[in-house]
């Protein structure tokens, strides 16, 4: 009996361990797979050569050592690299990165998940409360920057490393098609100061985090006024103010490449209409999930949009694209908020 309950006990534990071995490694190709879009420049969900010598160029790997590597991970033998393909290569060197990789994407998740409570709460919030929001904000990207310098000054040191081992003729600092090479410590520099389009590096790296949570700051303490006063008088018949929209949508699985490109058109031709002041778009990782993000001057530039050619198109394309309705929801706020430059 007491034999039998130590088995059950060791079987529940092996189980578990199992279970969340399966669940680090899942989350850790999550990493791998937004990797894989954001090298995907034309979303046509595989990696050609160049887009793979463009993207893991690293200044060290020679363009003829990059296509050898392309040809070891084109395990299917297409010309083209799938996302299987690319996990089944990183996967086999994991080790401590699984952990770590797994981490992020529990980062990505409550860092999401704080910025959306930021969003909703802080207008509402006394305005010392808005202080401790923003300073907790800010010593969040303070303790990840410190997590990410040793991290760099390890790059540093094995691409050194590397490009110290290479004989000449082994290193082809050529650059591979479709741009120019780029110092390594210039990439690293325009990495941390700059997002992919449309919002779409979500919670794949701790750069990325550390990105998104300084533009929520400087949001929060530059685009909107947020000073404490007492009230804000404007003319009679004259409240101007500025409207933002969101639209949550969900793609069908097989429709969502064709609805990627109808969402990039309509984004394109909105950011063109009279009145409007921004436009973002938001993809949530391992869904087909997405939320536009507009910013209108007044509800008779919004008014005009929904009756334009571009509104009209987009959702006749995208009728048959969603699983559903879209999720349609706005907020006015004073258009002093937003100063127009």
């Amino acid at each position: 009996s007491s034999g039998w309950r130590r088995s059950t006990k060791m079987d529940d534990k092996s189980k578990s361990w199992r279970a969340s071995a399966e669940s680090r490694e899942g989350k850790a190709k999550n990493i791998i797979e937004d990797v894989f879009r954001r090298a995907d420049k034309n979303d046509d969900g595989s990696l050609s050569l160049e887009e793979f010598q463009t993207f893991f160029a690293d200044g060290v790997l020679s363009s003829k050592e990059l296509e050898e590597l392309f040809q070891q991970i084109d395990t299917h033998k297409t010309n083209n690299l799938d996302t299987s393909e690319l996990c089944e290569y990183f996967s086999k060197y994991w080790g401590p990165f699984e952990h770590i990789f797994a981490t992020l994407d529990d980062l990505g998740s409550s860092i999401t998940n704080a910025m959306t409570v930021t969003a909703q709460q802080y207008n509402g919030q006394p305005f010392m409360e808005q202080f401790a929001t923003r300073f907790l904000l800010k010593e969040t990207v303070n303790h990840m920057i410190h997590l990410q310098q040793p991290l760099e000054s390890a790059i540093d040191s094995l691409e050194q490393q590397a490009s110290e081992g290479k004989k000449p003729e082994e290193s082809d600092m050529s650059p591979p098609q479709g741009g120019v090479q780029q110092p390594r410590w210039q990439k690293r520099l325009l990495k941390t100061i700059s997002s992919e389009p449309h919002g779409e590096r979500m919670s794949s790296s701790l750069t990325g985090e550390v990105g998104r949570l300084a533009e929520l700051i400087d949001k929060l303490e530059s685009k909107v006024k947020l000073e404490l006063v007492e009230e804000e008088e404007v003319p009679q018949g004259k409240d101007n103010a500025i409207i933002i929209v969101s639209r949550s949508v969900e793609a069908t699985e097989e429709s969502d490449k064709d609805f990627r490109q109808t969402l990039r058109t309509y984004t394109e031709g909105t950011t063109k209409q009279p009145g409007n002041l921004h436009v973002t778009v938001r993809s949530y990782g391992g869904t087909h999930c997405f939320t536009v993000y507009e910013v209108w001057q007044d509800k008779e530039s919004l008014s005009s949009h929904y009756g334009s050619k571009i509104s009209k198109a987009f959702r006749r394309a995208s009728v048959d694209q969603l699983t559903g309705p879209e999720d349609t929801q706005s907020i006015t706020l004073p258009a002093s908020w937003w100063p127009v430059d």
